[in-house]
């Protein structure tokens, strides 16, 4: 049995025909320094080829389940079914095309919760420093928050950060994780939602890595994309009713800001810089 003060990570993994990076996420996993993990991946009925690769990947593997949907449900399904199966103490949603940076990552996030847990009015949910990675994973840049002096509203109103984060899995045993009325921004609800129930706490200097896509940032890929800004636009104002008319403001400057930011890093990397 774990020790207490190791208990048992449950990482979850919704796949579609993605096994070449899936690979590379469960490596990055298996050379975490702690000790007592389990990975499910929920494969969203991926085609026979990739279904084949995955068989592989558990000879591999062996602290992977994998879970096999029969039709293709969408991330968000795929999702909350991996925690369904669940059994961790902790848990973490981890996207197939990323992967953990720092070996000690995880740890570092263990000891980082014990550390505020009984001091906190509020359930503590720990995050890593994030680095943006081109399409191979061979470079690099930081993502960090642009305001530093508005934490709050840019963890409520960013998209990506933080990521990856690891939180107590017994908040969720009443609650639907994701959204799978909808394919896009789904994290980011679900992120604003954690907000109001808690309190996030950084990490020591380790990294998780965000990983763009081949082509373009994952915004700019998006096939329909007014249709989803629109959405994003009109989430922004019911998710911010509570807020200030000052605070609206600064938080959608946040927003923005953010988005330049990130397409000036996928710059970057796609230029070789």
């Amino acid at each position: 049995m774990p020790a207490l003060s190791e208990p048992l990570i449950s990482i979850v993994i919704p796949h579609y025909n993605n096994a070449e990076l899936l690979c590379q996420a469960l490596i990055s996993i298996k050379n975490q320094t702690y000790p007592h993990i389990e990975v499910i991946v929920v494969d969203d009925a991926s085609d026979s080829a990739c279904v084949s690769a995955l068989d592989n990947i558990i000879e591999a593997f062996p602290f992977v389940r994998i879970i096999y949907n029969k039709f293709n449900n969408g991330v968000s399904c795929s999702r909350n079914i991996g925690f369904s199966h669940a059994n961790g103490f902790f848990l973490i949603f981890l996207d197939s095309d990323d992967f953990f940076y720092s070996p000690n990552k995880l740890e570092a996030e263990v000891a980082t919760y014990f550390k505020y847990s009984l001091s906190s009015d509020r359930p503590i949910a720990v995050y890593s420093r994030v680095l943006l990675s081109n399409y191979s994973g061979t470079k690099f840049k930081p993502l960090s928050p642009l305001f530093l002096n508005l934490p709050q509203l840019y963890l409520i109103f960013g998209t990506m950060l933080p990521r990856d984060y690891l939180m107590p899995r017994s908040l969720f045993s009443n609650y639907t994780l994701f959204d799978e009325s909808t394919d896009f921004y789904e994290d980011w609800i679900f992120r604003t939602n954690l907000f109001t129930r808690l309190q996030f706490v950084p990490s020591s200097s380790t990294f998780t890595c965000y990983r763009q896509s081949r082509d373009s940032s994952n915004l700019s890929r998006q096939k329909s994309f007014c249709p989803k800004l629109r959405y994003l636009v009109i989430s922004f104002f019911r998710l911010s009713k509570d807020l200030s008319f000052a605070q609206r403001i600064k938080a959608f400057l946040v927003l923005v800001a953010y988005h330049i930011h990130v397409f000036y890093l996928t710059y970057l990397l796609r230029s070789g810089l």
